[in-house]
């Protein structure tokens, strides 16, 4: 009897073991399952936030060129407007700033002893000329100093206001003249 139940017992223990094992295995089967849904999850779970980043990046990167436009059209207008500035000034002193019309181009014209420049605008720039006093004027020889689109210029009351435009962006600059006003 004694060899009965070893028999038994080892024959339940089998039993208990081919359970245990198919038990292990099913749970090794889900848990691979598990892992391989868990690592789609993270994939895809990266994947997103990766488009989501790109998509940041790049709309990142487009207003920054925007930005860098616009900071460029307000730079131009007003380093044009402080270089006209310190060009009135520096001729203010000999009295002789006029306003004048040539070849269908407001010109400023600053005037010393032995120079003439004339401001103006032409093909969207803001051009400068420099020549001796006796010599005809031919703005085509003028040499680009910024990009501009108009620019108007008015005497009132012993100041000069210049106004200039570039790409939509306005600058308005107002000089007192020391020396008395321009002539006419």
């Amino acid at each position: 009897m004694d060899c009965i139940c070893k028999k038994i017992f080892i024959k339940s223990d089998m039993n208990t073991l081919a359970v245990t094992l198919c038990q292990k295995q099913a749970s090794i089967e889900k848990e691979e399952t598990d892992m391989r849904r868990h690592t789609v999850d993270v994939l895809f779970s990266l994947s997103l936030f990766m488009v989501f980043v790109i998509c940041s990046f790049f709309l990142l990167l487009f207003q920054i060129n925007g930005y860098h436009k616009i900071s460029e059209d307000e730079n131009s207008v007003y380093q044009a407007s402080s270089y006209i500035k310190n060009m009135v000034r520096d001729y203010d002193r000999y009295q002789e700033i006029t306003i004048e019309e040539i070849d269908g181009h407001s010109c400023l014209r600053l005037h010393n002893d032995h120079e003439v420049v004339y401001l103006y605008v032409d093909n969207h720039m803001l051009k400068e000329l420099y020549q001796i006093d006796e010599l005809s004027v031919n703005l085509s020889y003028g040499e680009e100093r910024f990009a501009m689109d108009s620019m108007t210029i008015q005497e009132k009351n012993n100041k000069l206001y210049i106004t200039m435009e570039h790409d939509g962006v306005k600058n308005t600059l107002m000089i007192a003249l020391r020396s008395g006003g321009v002539l006419s």
